[in-house]
C-alpha cells in the first residue's frame, strides 16, 4: 500500500474519532433511553454496541493488515449479528449501569 494512501486513511480514521468524541461528549445520562437514529435503539444501546464491536473490529483490521482476508466470507451487514442483550453481556459496566 502506497505511503500517501495509508496516511489518507490514518488521517480519516483521527477525524472520525475526533468527530465521534465530539457527539460523545453532548450524550448526557438523561439521553440513555431516549430512541436513536437505528430503528427503535436506544442511545444507551447504541453506545453498548459501540463500546462492544471494538474487539471484532480490531481482529478484521488485524486481517486485512496481514493479507488474510477482512470479514468473514458469510458477513451479511444487515442481519443482526449480535442482539443487545448479547452486546451488554460483553460490556460488564453497561450491564450494571
Amino acid at each position: 500500500m502506497p505511503h500517501d494512501r495509508k496516511e489518507a486513511i490514518r488521517e480519516n480514521l483521527v477525524a472520525a474519532q475526533l468527530e465521534l468524541t465530539q457527539v460523545l461528549d453532548r450524550v448526557g445520562p438523561d439521553d440513555r433511553s431516549r430512541i436513536g437514529p437505528n430503528e427503535g435503539w436506544t442511545v444507551r444501546d447504541l453506545l453498548t454496541r459501540l463500546i462492544t464491536s471494538e474487539t471484532g473490529f480490531v481482529s478484521t483490521i488485524r486481517r486485512m493488515s496481514a493479507d488474510d482476508g477482512g470479514v468473514p466470507v458469510d458477513f451479511d451487514p444487515k442481519r443482526e449479528r449480535w442482539s443487545t442483550r448479547a452486546a451488554r453481556a460483553r460490556c460488564s459496566h453497561c450491564a450494571s449501569s
